[in-house]
């Protein structure tokens, strides 16, 4: 018995480890990428290979519609049913869809990638295997959806910091 223990502690261990990992190469990888498309593209790809799944990225449109931003493998559509849970966790900011308690027969799961500087968008996933999600699995994903928001902000920190220096220099030379 203490030897199954063992074990069972040993591969729970690896486990944890082999996550910690996954999780630290990802970070790694995307706080190099300076694009915000590129940034969105590792994303997806690194949460759909994680869990095994399908993932997508919606984000606000100019006019504050969601739109499709990425998806691994590539979508470009999603069900009615679907697109309510997005609208009603993008206007709720809370999860919504499958495996959640708010609209549970959507296929798909939304989570809002939130930061200090509020909502940036919403992250879906959609398991072929349609049991529930382990607390380690959603330990896992909600890790995943910091880092994604996290590196989704950096780069639209970026892009307005160039924004902001090509301003200024068109003031200087204006001045000159």
């Amino acid at each position: 018995n203490l030897a199954a223990r063992l074990r069972a502690q040993v591969a729970a261990q690896r486990t944890i480890a082999r996550r910690t990992n996954n999780l630290y190469e990802f970070t790694r990888k995307i706080a190099s990428i300076g694009a915000s498309d590129d940034v969105i593209w590792a994303a997806v790809h690194h949460v759909a290979s994680t869990l095994q799944c399908r993932s997508i990225i919606l984000r606000p449109d100019s006019e504050g519609q969601l739109t499709i931003a990425g998806g691994y493998p590539p979508e470009d559509t999603l069900e009615a049913k679907d697109w309510g849970a997005a609208e009603w966790a993008w206007k709720n900011d809370e999860a919504a869809g499958w495996s959640s308690e708010t609209l549970p027969a959507a296929e798909w799961l939304f989570l809002p990638l939130k930061t200090s500087q509020g909502r940036l968008g919403l992250l879906g996933v959609s398991f072929t295997n349609r049991s529930a999600l382990t607390p380690d699995q959603r330990r896992l994903l909600d890790a995943l959806v910091d880092q994604v928001a996290i590196a989704v902000e950096r780069t639209r920190l970026a892009a307005d910091i160039q924004a902001s220096q090509v301003l200024s220099e068109t003031e200087r030379l204006r001045a000159a």
